[in-house]
């Protein structure tokens, strides 16, 4: 009778605590590893892409067309004005 109750508690308590505790301990380790791991991959790419050919495109844009255009327009209205209220 002493060998029967004690066998059954005995047995109930231990695949209990050990299969909750292994089983809530291995999940949050994995899901936080496997979303780091691709989040800094995809933000790193991307980001380095835009930046590179938005720069080029505004550098070289603005520059040859302010100094060309101004540069083309004052002297011939200034001198042909000039020419014909010479003579």
């Amino acid at each position: 009778m002493s060998p029967t109750p004690l066998k059954k508690p005995y047995k109930y308590k231990s695949p209990l605590p050990p299969s909750p505790v292994y089983k809530s301990l291995h999940p949050p380790p994995k899901e936080p590893y496997k979303y780091k791991s691709p989040l800094p991959t995809p933000p790193v790419y991307k980001y380095k892409s835009p930046p590179h050919p938005k720069e080029s495109y505004k550098y070289k844009s603005p520059p040859p067309p302010p100094p060309v255009y101004k540069y083309k327009s004052s002297p011939p209205p200034l001198k042909e004005p000039y020419k014909y209220k010479s003579p």
